[in-house]
């Protein structure tokens, strides 16, 4: 059984212990409730340092020396595993629990000054005889953090910061404009229809409605009726050197689009989104009404978590800004962005919006900004989403995901691709085509896939 398998079982009653402050005691380790399991997984891994006891025995079966202990502040977790097996019915876990704990402070005391840790106790319940027991892994397993690189998320934001830097605001005057509403009605053409249908397609009219009371002949007339008119008016328009945006739409799709209501706006920062979350970053230039709405999460799926560590629904790497402030909006971005840049490709979309929708429980609408080549992590919990999504996805080109089509569909929200916002998305078949763009995409098994060149 996979370790994802395992946990994702159990993650609602997981017990943990990740302080906020100061050193972690070994008391209020021992307050944490362990977690049954059939045996707990030690797959070999560069993230993975196993540190082995023996069967009910508080020494470690290797002699640790400093060279063979991570520093500290690389910690993401650490698990005390034992078996539920007793030699004697008299055999006290707990106080062997407790001993273990100090032994690994007295060899490893830093790991105790760090904050940011997460403890927790796993009980082995599989092994029912001594043999068994004795077998089994007994210790304490370290996950190590996947650091990001930190001279790959410089160079991003530097990016960023470049295109930022050269923004602009002009205006451009834009003439009155008469909006009319057409309305339509029939009015007769002068002439009868005859009743036999031959003598109708041939086109024979008649002056008269004559003995037979022939019916009169209608026409539609369309009335282009004034509704009101837009005066002359300055429009706001940004501009900035785009020549680092190459071949991307972003901004234009977020410009032209209408808000209403109130908005949050969840970013994935993963991998290369960053020229993509430079366009956001231009809009709320742009746009006062976008920083108006002043709701943003920034996920980047789980910081520097080790995959192994990553459960549906508690991945993690979620950064919230609530503010109508750019640079705080920025600041909360580039953080999240340093904290982390993803790892596998699927990611933890639908975890981001959920807490996000939890934070802001008025929201109308979320924008989600997403990597169309990161399948979605926990598409499993999509059923939960109870407001709309506006999708707007980077990096199509041939092929649009599945998972974001189906999100898109099951919450009534709507596609932003290349400059164009697909709506009404229930309505697709398989067969389906629509345009995108200059392109037609037709609906398949696995997505929407581009039709020709």
């Amino acid at each position: 059984m996979s370790i994802k398998r395992i946990f994702n079982t159990c993650f609602i009653a997981l017990s943990f212990l990740s302080t906020a402050f100061g050193q972690v005691s070994i008391n209020e380790l021992m307050k944490l409730r362990p977690i049954s399991v059939g045996m707990h997984p030690t797959p070999k891994s560069a993230n993975i340092i196993y540190l082995e006891m023996g069967f009910s025995r508080a020494k470690f079966i290797e002699e640790l020396t400093a060279n063979k202990l991570p520093v500290a502040n690389q910690i993401q977790a650490i698990h005390l595993v034992y078996t539920r097996y007793r030699q004697v019915d008299s055999f006290n876990q707990p106080e062997l629990n407790r001993t273990r704990f100090a032994e690994l402070q007295a060899v490893f005391p830093s790991i105790f000054e760090e904050s940011s840790i997460e403890w927790r106790i796993f009980e082995q319940r599989k092994p029912v005889t001594e043999v068994e027991a004795r077998q089994a892994f007994h210790g304490f397993v370290v996950y190590l953090k996947n650091p990001p690189n930190e001279a790959e998320v410089e160079k991003e934001l530097k990016r960023i910061e470049a295109v930022l830097e050269t923004y602009r605001d002009t205006s451009t005057w834009v003439p009155e404009k008469t909006v009319y509403r057409t309305k339509r009605h029939l009015e007769p053409t002068g002439f009868y229809l005859p009743h036999n249908n031959s003598k109708k397609l041939q086109g024979m009219r008649f002056e008269s409605s004559g003995i037979w009371m022939r019916k009169p002949e209608m026409k539609v007339v369309v009335d282009s009726i004034p509704l009101k008119k837009i005066p002359g008016h300055y429009r706001k328009d940004g501009i900035f050197d785009s020549s680092l945006l190459a071949r991307t739409t972003e901004y234009r799709s977020l410009t032209s689009k209408a808000w209403n209501g109130r908005w949050t706006i969840i970013a994935d920062v993963t991998g290369s989104m960053s020229p993509y979350n430079a366009q956001v970053m231009l809009w709320l230039r742009y746009s006062t009404q976008a920083l108006e709405m002043g709701r943003f999460c920034f996920f980047n799926d789980g910081d520097s978590k080790p995959q192994e560590l990553k459960f549906v629904g508690r991945t993690g790497g979620l950064y919230f800004a609530e503010s109508q402030d750019f640079d705080s909006v920025y600041h909360t971005m580039a953080i999240a962005m340093k904290n982390g840049m993803g790892g596998d490709y699927p990611e933890n979309n639908i975890e981001a919006t959920l807490y996000s929708l939890k934070r802001w429980p008025d929201t109308d609408s979320v924008l989600m900004i997403a990597d169309n080549n990161a399948p979605i992590k926990d598409i499993s919990l999509m059923q939960h989403v109870d407001k709309p999504i506006c999708i707007m996805l980077c990096g199509v080109h041939d092929q649009i995901h599945l998972d974001y089509i189906e999100l898109a569909r099951k919450t009534g929200g709507s596609l932003l691709v290349n400059g164009t916002e697909l709506r009404n998305l229930q309505v697709l078949r398989t067969g389906s085509k629509v345009k995108i763009g200059r392109h037609w995409f037709i609906y398949q098994s696995d997505g929407l896939k581009r039709i020709g060149s």
